[in-house]
């Protein structure tokens, strides 16, 4: 017995920890989001924070130490310090709940301040004299000083001393402790605005209310390059450096902060080819260090997938670049060690990757390494998954009606139809048109009588294109495209891409194939965008009755179910076009997925529109743009979103490339049939209650401001309880409210990821009112037969409830909520099943005795295991079997328990002793 216990213990070191000579990994079943060192007298041991905000701590052998759960919210920061003089290290954690979290060396709670529900974005320790303070600022715009027993001692409002002259408030975004000549400095890292702002350095002497320095970073910004990460380089004698890592899509920018010089500049990378050198196009957040090198040192910048190695000299070197098949959460140095610690890798990792700098072996192993844990999962069990799917074949009683149209850059027209399968008549690949982009039509605007439509151009675009040259590109598109082609008709303001007069003759071009136009990013909805509208979207949209073609509207944050049920937009809404439009998203710096997919459905199901629309790109994962961790390597958490939507009926699919081999899967799925793409009367999923909306509230427009950070207001919040609220900038990740639509209706907690959200009582549709006498008809008549006469209607604004479609009678969203959340419950017992875990669920019923049941695994960027718990209501189950394996699934009269594999997908068909 005591050699099989030594064998397991041995086997189990060798599963928690792989190591090898430059870099070792420690497998700790969380996804890793943050890393940091602390000191425990004279040890170093590594702290981590995960996805869910756990705190971790781990010894250099993976052995752990201890961990503590929090309050399950993400943890924006982690700092370490001794702040009660024992030699042994505190953990600080700000948290998204508002909260300030003090750990013992042990990993117990000290104490916790919290001021008001602005997410806390990060924390310092400072000392003046013999006294210590903890030091934490975030979104409140703030700098708080407290106690090392956590009492406030005093706030300083940013405004007080900020240099910025038309932004004097700020978001503290980063706080850091330096030393100058023997004593602490503060460093305050400011943002207003994460697309455009760069930052001020503001530097304090402990508990002073002014800054006795401060240098503002060089740059214009754009993009989202606002800095988002923050390191100390004390290398240098009397040179400390702050170095600044910045958000970018295709530019690599670091900031080097000079505390004695109080100067600002980038650090300057020699690269051959800076496109090709630092990656494919993607939101990627650089991590500095400086790592000691011969006599002087080199910049170490994790920046996606890729390590530059940067001299600091003007003549030093030029850049190195170490690549890797992964891009990683987080970086921070470990200098007494020799050591680079790094978070989980981004594709669902759950390791810590521990580089040893000191070992020129480190470079070659990076670039091979291979993660355990939930990475390696989640590939074996994609193999395994389409090992299986090769022997699958569609149910005889199943009728697959729904073409998918791919608008993608990682298929061809040629592999599409080599698909395998039965199905494979239903994937419709739509080509883009070669050579097109960023050139666009040159054409006359000077009649136009709306001085917005007439000037605004984008700048991305080359307006050089006769109007002859454009309809060629065009033509020869549609001749080489077997199925249709897909293009950009307009961005934001301008929609004009192509005047309308050609824009017509490619619809009349095409005959019967299809042409996609796509107008991006329609956020305006004032008198300028309505008479854009009228003036060109409703006349294109008129003119494509008819044909095939369609305009794809991608638009984002909470477009629809707020601005489109405004004035600009009430023709779409009508079903006056309902073959002429498809929904469809731009989800990048939202926080409202799970709302995105109830409007989409809901607008589709209520008859505005005969199709909806999904989109996978790169930035989908950037819910904030101070912290973009958008560099997937692996997509399975598009994948999972993609098999959820596309069994939630959706049908055309606007798909960016990452990894064509593991992409491929979902293709697979789709010619094998075993992804099963519903009608709307198919789906019986669907709460019988319904949230139907009127005007949208102003408050609940102005929730779509999501770039400035600086607009946290307290007072307002408390005054303004809101059906759908904190969907703003400053709350990233933080928590809704228990009144809140995500909260009660789609099970959501946080304002974050929710792309695969649970409805635990079935989907809850926000739609049109109904209105017999509407084009579009009404809702019951478009659902499955079950919903006839069930519907239940419930009129709001986005801020409040109504008694009916004139608003005879208020209901304020903090209390009148428990009357909705009872409803959408006893609607539940109508459905015939629904599913209970964190799982995003699908019902379709494919045959008068049977129905299709989706179920994917709903951690997006945090894979896990799952267990559904299936809840029989109105059905009367038969027999349940997997299709994947065509094995029988236990049940019993009330439900069954389904085990959902990390980063897969179950597709099960439950049989009924009796028709629906």
């Amino acid at each position: 017995m005591r050699k099989i216990a030594c064998f397991f213990v041995l086997l189990f070191s060798l599963q928690s920890i792989l190591a090898s000579g430059g870099i070792q990994s420690i497998e700790t079943d969380y996804t890793i989001m943050k890393v940091r060192v602390m000191k425990y007298n004279n040890n170093t041991k590594i702290i981590g924070t995960s996805y869910e905000g756990t705190v971790v701590c781990y010894d250099y052998s993976g052995k752990l130490q201890w961990k503590n759960e929090l309050s399950g919210f993400m943890n924006n920061d982690i700092y370490c310090a001794d702040i009660d003089n024992d030699g042994k290290d505190e953990v600080l954690a700000p948290n998204a709940d508002g909260t300030l979290y003090c750990l013992d060396d042990n990993g117990e709670l000290l104490w916790k301040f919290k001021k008001n529900s602005a997410p806390i974005l990060t924390a310092t320790m400072v000392s003046k004299g013999k006294t210590n303070y903890v030091v934490c600022g975030g979104y409140d715009k703030n700098i708080h000083y407290l106690s090392t027993k956590g009492a406030l001692l005093k706030s300083i409002p940013s405004a007080s001393y900020s240099i910025e002259k038309k932004h004097k408030n700020h978001a503290i975004n980063y706080l850091r402790k330096i030393e100058q000549k023997g004593k602490d400095v503060l460093v305050v890292l400011s943002a207003f605005n994460t697309n455009y702002d760069q930052g001020v350095l503001y530097y304090f002497n402990p508990f002073e209310d002014k800054p006795y320095q401060s240098s503002k970073m060089k740059g214009k910004g754009g993009g989202g390059s606002c800095p988002g990460t923050m390191a100390i380089n004390d290398i240098i004698p009397r040179n400390t450096e702050i170095l600044l890592g910045g958000n970018g899509l295709n530019a690599l920018q670091v900031s080097v902060g000079s505390a004695e010089q109080c100067t600002a500049e980038k650090i300057q990378f020699k690269f051959k080819n800076a496109r090709k050198d630092i990656g494919k196009v993607g939101y990627r957040l650089a991590s500095a260090e400086a790592i000691p090198y011969k006599s002087s040192f080199k910049y170490y910048v994790l920046f996606g997938n890729r390590m530059h190695l940067v001299s600091p000299e003007k003549n030093g070197d030029p850049t190195e670049i170490v690549e890797s098949n992964y891009a990683f959460n987080d970086m921070c140095k470990d200098g007494e060690n020799g050591k680079l610690i790094l978070g989980s890798v981004q594709s669902g990792g759950s390791c810590i990757h521990i580089i040893d700098y000191t070992n020129n072996s480190w470079k070659k192993e990076f670039q091979k390494l291979e993660p355990s844990g939930k990475m390696a999962k989640i590939l074996a069990n994609t193999k395994d998954f389409s090992k299986k799917l090769k022997k699958f074949k569609i149910p005889k009683w199943e009728n697959h009606k729904v073409a998918v149209k791919v608008l993608s850059s990682g298929i061809s027209s040629q592999e599409a139809a080599a698909l395998p399968g039965k199905n494979v008549k239903n994937l419709i690949n739509i080509d883009g048109v070669k050579k097109l982009y960023p050139h666009v039509e040159n054409w006359d605007r000077s009649g136009m009588e709306n001085k917005v439509s007439r000037e605004t151009r984008d700048h991305r675009k080359k307006y050089d294109l006769t109007s002859s040259e454009a309809l060629a590109k065009f033509k020869k598109g549609l001749e080489v495209a077997p199925s249709g082609i897909q293009y950009w008709q307009g961005h934001g303001r301008d929609v004009y891409f192509y005047s309308l007069p050609t824009a017509k003759k490619v619809i009349d071009a095409a005959g019967d194939k299809i042409v996609i136009p796509i107008l991006a990013e329609l956020g305006a909805h004032d008198k300028d965008a309505e008479w854009m509208a009228e003036d060109f979207i409703y006349p294109l949209a008129t003119h494509m009755k008819g044909t095939n073609s369609f305009i794809s509207v991608r638009n984002k944050f909470t477009f629809w179910q707020s601005v489109v049920y405004t004035p600009m937009w009430k023709r779409l809404v009508s079903g006056e076009f309902a073959d002429s439009f498809v929904s469809s998203m731009e989800e990048s710096n939202s926080k409202v997925m799970d709302m995105s997919i109830s409007g989409r459905i809901g607008l589709w199901a209520a008859g505005s529109m005969n199709q909806w629309g999904t989109r996978f790109t790169r930035d989908n994962p950037c819910y904030d743009r101070l912290r973009q961790l958008s560099y997937q390597k692996v997509p399975n958490h598009a994948l999972r979103m993609l098999v959820h939507q596309i069994a939630s009926g959706a049908s055309v699919v606007h798909h960016t490339t990452v990894n064509i081999e593991y992409q491929k899967v979902l293709w697979d799925m789709i010619s094998t049939g075993i992804l099963y793409v519903p009608t709307r009367n198919e789906i019986v999923s669907i709460n019988p209650v319904h949230l139907s909306m009127l005007d949208p509230h102003p408050l609940f427009i102005k929730g779509e401001q999501v770039k400035d950070v600086t607009l946290y207001d307290e007072k307002f919040e408390k005054e303004n309880p809101m059906i759908v609220g904190r969907t703003q900038g400053v709350n990233a990740g933080g928590p809704v409210t228990e009144w809140d639509f995500s909260k009660y209706a789609a099970g959501v907690k946080e304002r974050r990821l929710e792309f695969l959200p649970t409805y635990p009582n079935g989907l809850v549709l926000t739609t049109p009112p109904v209105d017999k006498n509407s084009l579009r008809g009404t809702l019951e008549s478009h659902l499955n037969p079950i919903y006839k006469n069930i519907t239940k209607e419930i009129f709001m604004d986005g801020k409040n409830y109504y008694s009916d479609k004139n608003k005879t009678t208020t209901y304020s969203a903090d209390t009148y909520y428990t009357t909705v959340k009872k409803a959408i419950e006893e609607g539940a017992e109508k459905l015939p099943l629904t599913v209970e875990g964190r799982v995003a669920w699908v019902t379709a019923q494919t045959a008068p005795k049977h129905l299709r049941l989706t179920l994917v695994d709903g951690g997006y960027v945090n894979p896990n295991d799952r267990i559904a718990t299936i809840n029989f209501h109105t059905a009367k189950v038969k027999k349940i079997t997997n299709l994947l394996t065509n094995e029988e699934v236990k049940f019993n009269k009330g439900n069954a328990k389904i085990a959902v594999p990390c980063g897969l997908f179950v597709f099960l068909d439950i049989e009924l002793k009796e028709a629906l």
